[in-house]
């Protein structure tokens, strides 16, 4: 064919060979200039060849891709074995053993693909060109065809050995991603085992083995049915199973809801075993599953309606008895008088049983029908202890609910402060005026405001606490608050005057008194000092006079006075005087 010939195809015989060499050979150089030339040295042209039509085989025409691409041809994969499928007969009291492979290599050069191990004899082998060899302890096929292959090989058949002395056939298989062995052939009375494993026949009476796609060893016997244990009968269908639940519930209440701690027994009384459903309570809240053998999931499911079910499902059938743990916690309002208890329940009458028990609390009366109180924890189940450090239970026992009447009982409420000492020192002088100094220790067990009245028309000229100035506060009718920081001893000095009738000349009475204050105060200790060239003659009121060595004022002529073990009550006395000398 000349350049530029339009339309023209080679057909010739004689010449298709030395054009389609010319033609390989020109576009082999040109897709090897290419491949190495650089943009410095420009490609020749293409001679026009319109309409022109080439055809070669699709082999040379793939080695000319490579070429181009610079491909090499012996990168190509490995040949490999695809499956392989053996097929044994042992009618007859023989080993009819044969095996179908199915192979492909990659390219067209000779290579060794390995079908097997090499322990079986061979007997044919079809394609009756398919050259087979041994190398080692493993069976090859050796080949160049490129693409897929298959090789069907016969063995030698062999006697079977006596019937439970010892594997038949050691088949190594090859590693394939499809392998399988299918036996045919067994008789009735025998069984085929896989090492030590039994192979039952399938539902339509074969018996096909799946090989490990590793490869590997694998030793088939025929051993007699009888002598080797029997399998378990298939199990019954899956029934659905009515149940009985007895619970113990350990309600908690606190933070303004009763958390509810049960252990839940559910007895199966037919069927599988396998899923139950539990009522609970519709507000219902905080929802735990523990301890749980064997369950395989668990859900709660609100309901259209408004009630809420515990859904549980297991894994093991026909465990007719099943424990748990359950919490929840169920809303509560503080100081309610009635405590509803709620517990787990299955559908039916009579079919849910619950022992309640409750922590036995100070100050709240707890009550309900035919409840045992109090029952030390020993009594009860252990898992109670691990919930509650009380030393006494409430117990009743119910069904799915119970309501437990709560009443809070009054406290007697304890003094907060109270006054330990209190050293008074008064000084009367001739024309009435007096000066009450008081030194009081006040033991308080919180911040408090001592509330103290002072005499009637008294001012108040000093008030400290722990010897800091105080400005007490002055409420109705007359009272005065100091505040007491911390809790502790305090100590607060008060100083304060008023004025009495000037004193007679010769004799006469006048009234004193101390301040007043409702804390419970131990002891007053009161010196009075009468003016010099007065002295007292008689002394009446609620006060007691002391016994000697309890004047701290250093005036002989003072009264010592004490008052013990008083509260909201103001000491005073009616002092009885004359003039000094006078008989």
């Amino acid at each position: 064919m000349r350049p530029g010939q339009s339309g023209s195809v080679i057909h010739p015989a004689s010449a298709m060979t030395s054009t389609r060499l010319s033609l390989v050979c020109y576009i082999a150089m040109q897709a090897a200039v290419s491949g190495t030339s650089t943009a410095q040295t420009p490609a020749s042209p293409l001679p026009t060849l319109e309409n022109a039509e080439v055809r070669i085989p699709y082999a040379e025409l793939r080695k000319l891709w490579e070429i181009a691409h610079g491909m090499d041809p012996q990168e190509l994969p490995k040949g490999a074995l695809l499956s392989a499928e053996y097929r044994a007969d042992v009618s007859g009291g023989k080993l009819k053993l044969e095996a179908d492979f199915r192979v492909e290599s990659f390219g067209k050069r000779w290579e060794r693909i390995r079908l097997m191990g090499a322990g079986p004899a061979v007997a044919s082998v079809e394609p009756a060109d398919a050259r087979l060899l041994v190398e080692g302890e493993d069976l090859f096929l050796l080949t160049h065809t490129e693409g897929a292959t298959s090789v069907k090989v016969r063995f030698v058949e062999t006697v079977l050995p006596v019937l439970g002395s010892g594997p038949f056939l050691e088949l190594q298989s090859a590693p394939c991603a499809v392998a399988a062995l299918k036996v045919s052939g067994v008789a009735a009375k025998q069984l085929l085992k896989l090492g030590e494993q039994r192979v039952d026949a399938a539902a339509d009476g074969a018996l096909q083995i799946p090989l490990s796609p590793k490869g590997g060893k694998n030793l088939l016997s025929l051993v007699d049915a009888a002598s080797e244990p029997q399998p378990d009968p298939p199990p019954p269908p899956l029934q659905a199973s009515e149940w009985t639940v007895q619970n113990e519930v350990l309600a908690i209440e606190g933070d303004g809801e009763i958390k509810h701690h049960a252990r839940v027994r559910l007895l199966a009384v037919n069927g599988s075993a396998l899923e139950a459903t539990l009522m609970m309570p519709a507000n219902a809240r905080g929802v735990a599953l523990a301890k749980a053998d064997d369950i395989r999931d668990w859900k709660l499911v609100r309901n259209s309606d408004g009630s809420a079910e515990l859904r549980l499902r297991w894994q093991t059938r026909d465990i007719m008895e099943r424990e748990f743990r359950l919490s929840y916690a169920l809303p509560q309002l503080p100081l309610a008088t009635a405590w509803e208890l709620r517990a787990p329940a299955v559908a039916g009458e009579n079919k849910t049983k619950t022992l309640y028990m409750f922590a036995l609390q100070a100050g709240v009366e707890l009550s309900v029908p035919d409840m045992q109180s109090p029952v030390p924890p020993i009594r009860l189940s252990k898992w109670i202890a691990e919930e509650s450090k009380a030393t006494e239970f409430g117990t009743v026992s119910g069904a799915a609910s119970v309501t437990v009447a709560a009443k809070l009982l009054p406290r007697v409420d304890t003094a907060s402060a109270a006054i330990t000492k209190s050293t008074c020192t008064t000084k009367l002088v001739a024309d009435g005026s007096v000066l009450t100094e008081s030194k009081m220790e006040i033991e308080h067990q919180q911040p408090e405001r001592w509330v103290v009245v002072l005499p009637e028309n008294s001012t108040l000229l000093k008030c400290a606490v722990n010897n800091a100035p105080v400005n007490p506060i002055v409420r109705a009718a007359g009272e005065l608050e100091v505040p007491l920081t911390g809790s502790g001893k305090s100590e607060v000095q008060l100083s304060y005057t008023e004025a009495k009738g000037k004193l007679d000349a010769v004799e006469g009475q006048t009234a004193l008194e101390l301040a007043q204050t409702p804390l419970f105060i131990h002891e007053v200790l009161w010196n009075v000092e009468i003016p010099e060239g007065y002295e007292a003659v008689g002394a009446e009121g609620n006060v007691e006079f002391a016994t000697q060595g309890t004047n701290t004022s250093g005036n002989a002529a003072a009264l010592s006075l004490i008052k013990k073990l008083c509260r909201n009550e103001r000491p005073q006395i009616a002092l009885f005087y004359r003039k000094r000398g006078l008989e």
